[in-house]
């Protein structure tokens, strides 16, 4: 499994090394966009006329383009790239939307037929007892099925439109939306030419032939040297510099430049006149990259409301340790900050210890209105909520770029088996004992109950 991953900073095109980049971007950048317009609109017409793309359709769109604006084949390589998967994007987008709205349809269509039926009853009762009928409750029900059958109707008429638009792969895409489009034409157009792409590779000699990049241990600064597609009169290759406030981000691009055990692909974003250069990168995570086992033992998580529950085994499956970590739960930011510090922990934690982390897998593809009871109450709040899809979020993260194998299990009656088989004899809380269930399945126990 790949996990890609991308570190941001500001370019800073006042310095004097960067003056130069700075006047070649603003001249390049309209060229670049302009061709990408195009790109994802031939892309869109062999999915309209075929209902796919192959290789010999990639390879005749990058001969027509490089013909016809005289691009490097690497600069074309990148545009194509970056549209194939724009358009991917979109079109998995669209389906997400699709099935989204089928199942809201289906609620709606549920709740109607409800309301519908305690409108007859009560149509019922105003016959029997015109004089005691609750009228205010009477008109305040039929307005709920007024308005519940207009949201019907639209989403109806939404779904059909998104339909057709599957159907033909006709998506509708403005490369600068639609509000800019209407209410400010110059922000829509820094909006739509706001972006450009150095695809990487894993065969190049710097991880990226067209934008390298090199390390100056003397002044702690990134040099590149980026291939130019105009003004090329004046040299082929333009020049700057950059860094990063972060530590970490510094010590992991100096560590990919060296191993190069990934193709660095570099984006540049202008936003508010302010130019940013994101690296994108690949990790690799499976067992033989990683430098954890679950041999030794494993570190198990239970996720719940407010805290994470830990326990540590040995080799053989015996509990060694347990203890929880408060989080602050439902505040936005500083959730999100406390779950950073959580990964952090048990980062150290693997890594000290040389042990698998094990976490629950769980379900997201159902949205909140669908959540299946069956799975329990605490399942479905923490799909409600989304605070667990954020945590299995930056824990992958975590453990990818640290090399600690992230074994997710099913979570199907941990709690369950915890306070049937352990929690009784070992004097742990449901929590402590879901999360040593979790641990051990991690090392392939199975718990049965007798």
């Amino acid at each position: 499994m790949s996990n890609v991953f991308t570190v941001t900073t500001e370019l800073k095109l006042n310095k004097e090394n960067n003056q130069m980049f700075r006047q070649y971007i603003s001249d390049y950048v309209e060229l670049f966009n302009k061709v990408q317009r195009i790109t994802f609109h031939r892309i869109k017409n062999y999915y309209i006329e075929y209902g796919s793309l192959t290789q010999k359709d990639k390879n005749i769109i990058h001969a027509q383009l490089k013909d016809e604006f005289n691009m490097t084949s690497r600069a074309i390589d990148s545009i194509l790239s970056n549209m194939v998967g724009r358009f991917e994007s979109i079109k998995s987008l669209k389906e997400f939307e699709r099935t989204s709205l089928i199942r809201k349809i289906n609620n709606l269509e549920k709740e109607l037929v409800k309301l519908k039926d305690e409108r007859a009853i009560q149509r019922i009762h105003l016959n029997d007892n015109p004089k005691d009928f609750n009228y205010t409750k009477f008109k305040n029900l039929k307005t709920k099925i007024y308005w519940k059958q207009n949201s019907l109707n639209a989403k109806r008429q939404k779904l059909n439109n998104l339909e057709k638009e599957i159907e033909t792969k006709r998506y509708k895409v403005c490369f600068g939306t639609k509000a800019l489009l209407k209410n400010d034409y110059q922000a829509f157009i820094n909006q739509r030419d706001s972006e450009l792409f150095y695809l990487g590779r894993a065969g190049d000699s710097s991880c990226n032939n067209n934008f390298q990049v090199e390390y100056d241990y003397k002044t702690n600064q990134f040099y590149f040297k980026a291939r130019k597609e105009i003004d090329l009169e004046n040299g082929k290759f333009i020049f700057g510099k950059f860094n990063f406030n972060n530590k970490n981000y510094t010590k992991l691009l100096k560590k990919l430049l060296n191993t190069k055990e990934s193709a660095l692909t570099y984006r540049i974003k202008i936003k508010n006149n302010r130019v940013f250069l994101q690296v994108i990168y690949n990790f690799k995570h499976n067992k033989d990259l990683c430098i954890t086992r679950n041999t030794y033992g494993t570190i198990g998580v239970d996720f719940n409301k407010g805290f994470v529950s830990v326990s540590e085994t040995d080799k053989y499956g015996n509990l060694l340790n347990t203890y929880n970590i408060n989080y602050r739960y439902g505040q936005g930011n500083k959730t999100k900050e406390d779950f950073h510090q959580i990964a952090e922990i048990l980062k150290n934690y693997c890594l000290e210890t040389g042990k698998d982390l094990v976490i629950e897998k769980l379900n997201f593809n159902k949205a909140r209105d669908t959540l299946i009871s069956k799975k329990g109450k605490k399942y479905n709040e923490m799909l409600s909520t989304l605070a667990y899809s954020k945590f299995d979020t930056i824990i992958t993260s975590k453990c990818t770029k640290n090399r600690i194998f992230l074994n997710k299990v099913n979570p199907a009656w941990t709690s369950w088996i915890a306070k049937e088989k352990y929690c009784p004899r070992m004097k742990l809380n449901i929590h402590s004992g879901a999360s040593y269930v979790i641990a051990r399945r991690g090392m392939n126990f199975k718990d049965k109950i007798k």
